[in-house]
């Protein structure tokens, strides 16, 4: 049930492989993950960097704290999490671009979010947008706008997508 309140859902490698494969494919520079979680995506992304022969640039970011400390125990270096950051991707992330993005967006429906988580994302959406989000919205609503903001003109953006 604390998973589901943080909308924490895990990727399975092989999953996080094909997704990595596709937004790596022209070979980028630099990959980011906005929901870091234990780094499934960052160990696929340096496997495949590694077989392609190129040279990856990892960041990241996460609102859960402890997420750093699983990603540091499933096998990433410090070296590998050092532009990882946490705040909420969302409301608190800045403009900045990225080539290639790959997530595995939280899932917390819209009836667990608060007033106040509400209203910020829909500020932001209109803000961004220029459209009002319906209120069921959940946060991956939100978060997959943002994430299309923070794509670099030309890049590629996958998600894992739920069912």
């Amino acid at each position: 049930e604390s998973l589901r309140e943080k909308g924490q859902f895990w990727t399975p490698e092989w999953v996080a492989e094909f997704m990595v494969a596709y937004v790596l494919r022209d070979m980028p520079k630099k990959l980011f993950d906005p929901a870091l979680g234990e780094g499934v995506f960052s160990h696929a992304a340096k496997q495949y960097a590694k077989k392609q022969g190129f040279d990856l640039a990892l960041y990241g970011c996460d609102i859960d704290s402890e997420m750093i400390s699983k990603a540091k125990r499933s096998g990433l270096k410090d070296s590998d999490l050092q532009n990882v950051d946490i705040l909420d991707f969302v409301l608190d992330f800045r403009s900045r671009t990225f080539p290639a993005i790959v997530a595995n967006p939280p899932y917390i429906r819209h009836h667990r979010l608060s007033p106040t988580q509400k209203t910020g994302m829909r500020d932001f959406a209109r803000q961004s947008t220029g459209l009002h989000i319906d209120g069921r919205a959940g946060l991956h609503v939100y978060f997959l706008i943002k994430a299309l903001l923070t794509l670099s003109p030309g890049g590629r953006l996958d998600r894992k997508s739920v069912v």
